[in-house]
């Protein structure tokens, strides 16, 4: 891995761009996948709402939005039809989406 002084420069790593991977962009790939972003803020929407049935509708819309599609990746990765599961590659993204 680079170091952080020669991530700006074309120079330092002679990889193609679309192969370069810096620490922090897997980061904030994990941090704001949709498995994650999508707990707290159907939690929140259920709260807002009063409770009752919209509990049950965003556990719903968690499964179905972020699990499902979740669960389908891991799949391709574990059978081998992906080789990332950021998907950095568009032809991968079809399926999931």
């Amino acid at each position: 891995m680079p170091a952080l002084a020669n991530s700006f420069s074309d120079s330092a790593d002679r990889r193609p761009v679309e192969q370069r991977r810096w620490w922090w962009e897997g980061f904030i790939s994990d941090v704001y996948s949709p498995p994650v972003v999508a707990l707290p803020i159907d939690a929140l929407a259920a709260w807002l709402a009063g409770g009752g049935k919209a509990w049950w509708l965003a556990g719903l819309h968690y499964v179905l939005g972020a699990l499902v599609p979740l669960l389908y990746i891991l799949w391709l990765y574990r059978r081998g039809r992906i080789d990332d599961l950021h998907l950095p590659n568009r032809r991968d993204r079809i399926g999931p989406f």
